[in-house]
């Protein structure tokens, strides 16, 4: 059992062994006859690819693709999952002794630029980006990891986003023009919905803990009241 669905294919040797990348990020060996596992290393990024064996010299190497991606890794915020993004060939021998770099902390997000729309323009944003933005940027705007947050984006008026979605600024980087399905108001539809989700993010995360727990204290409560009614 793992904690999180989407893991590598496995190797299995000649001396009783099988190895598995997770996607949790970790590099594991079993004894094949009995499961009991043996031995495990951090990957630092949720693992997909089954791993190889080689020999070189007598010297025998395990080496494994470390990268978190596929369709559910696209698609899912799956909460148990490495999915930073750090894609590496990572190769292990007996007695290695090198040691992969700390990861370093994302830097502290800036304050989302101020953006008011219509509630009604806000909810056909919502509706639109439902249907053409949330398979690659997460449902209801919980993405992944494998690709920019869109409540942490850079592009910070209408007119900047509208040269993403619809002039395709962004294309080199997998990020296509969406001008044949999507209109210059819908796509600024769409940016007021994520503005206003950024700021809503960004007031909650400023509040105090207390008031947090507050805020849940009290929504948990309603809807255990409801629930009662229901």
């Amino acid at each position: 059992e793992h904690p999180t669905m989407w893991n590598g294919g496995v190797l299995t040797t000649a001396g009783n062994l099988v190895f598995q990348g997770t996607g949790d990020g970790r590099l594991v060996a079993y004894r094949a006859d009995t499961g009991e596992r043996l031995w495990q290393t951090e990957t630092q990024a949720g693992v997909i690819a089954p791993p190889i064996s080689y020999a070189i010299d007598g010297e025998q190497y395990i080496a494994v693709m470390a990268g978190w991606g596929g369709a559910p890794a696209l698609a899912l915020n799956l909460p148990d999952s490495a999915g930073n993004g750090t894609g590496r060939l990572l190769v292990y021998q007996l007695d290695g002794n090198v040691r992969l770099p700390e990861l370093q902390a994302a830097p502290a997000a800036a304050a989302p630029p101020v953006h008011e729309a219509a509630e009604e323009s806000i909810e056909l944003g919502q509706s639109l980006y439902n249907i053409h933005c949330a398979r690659c940027h997460g449902a209801g705007l919980d993405g992944s990891g494998l690709l920019p947050d869109l409540l942490d984006m850079k592009v910070s008026t209408p007119q900047a986003f509208k040269a993403v979605v619809l002039e395709g600024a962004y294309r080199e980087l997998g990020m296509v023009s969406f001008a044949d399905v999507l209109t210059e108001n819908e796509a600024e539809a769409i940016f007021g919905y994520i503005s206003v989700a950024a700021q809503a993010r960004w007031e909650n995360e400023q509040a105090s803990p207390l008031w947090r727990d507050l805020q849940a204290w009290f929504f948990d409560t309603v809807g255990a009241l409801v629930g009662l009614f229901i």
